[in-house]
């Protein structure tokens, strides 16, 4: 006889494979990130930069005044499906320099919208704070056969003034089906 709590088939989870790792410390290079739908002028990227006495920064300068969303992108590298569960880490750091992103002067968070292939998350950053965002989402949309992930700034009171400056550090990406 079975006592309460006991069964003769106990059910587990699905299994999930890790199908990438994607790790940059930005103190070699770039590492395949580049400009995303700059509008006016250039974005100019630069690997290991220091601040807050910390090495390893992506730097992201903007040249011009942005008048739509504009960022960073970087191709992942392997296909995703729908279902696929993706982890992810990284710190961004806005500098606040005269109110370069804040033309409304309303000193409220900036609005940075993550993507990972059709998946959109939006969080805020304080200037001259390091911000570190992590979390698991699911893909939940339409697969992709060449994906990207992308870093923006798609809220118009935050579109990034001439010579507005950010910094990334550390991208995680692990992408689990």
């Amino acid at each position: 006889m079975l006592g309460l709590g006991n069964n003769i088939i106990k059910g587990g989870g699905a299994i999930e494979e890790l199908i990438l790792t994607y790790t940059s410390d930005f103190t070699s290079g770039v590492d395949g990130w580049e400009k995303y739908s700059v509008d006016q002028g250039d974005l100019a990227l630069a690997a290991n930069q220091t601040i807050d006495s910390s090495g390893g920064w992506l730097k992201c300068t903007y040249d011009a005044t942005q008048t739509s969303l504009s960022g960073i992108q970087r191709q992942i590298g392997v296909p995703v499906l729908a279902g696929d569960r993706f982890v992810e880490q990284f710190t961004i750091y806005i500098v606040d320099d005269s109110g370069k992103w804040d033309p409304e002067g309303d000193s409220d968070a900036v609005s940075v919208k993550h993507t990972i292939t059709n998946n959109n998350l939006i969080f805020g950053a304080n200037l001259d704070e390091s911000v570190t965002r992590s979390g698991a989402t699911s893909n939940n949309g339409l697969g992709a056969a060449d994906p990207y992930i992308i870093l923006q700034f798609a809220t118009a009171d935050d579109f990034p003034q001439a010579g507005a400056v950010f910094f990334i550090k550390d991208y995680t990406l692990s992408i689990f089906r």
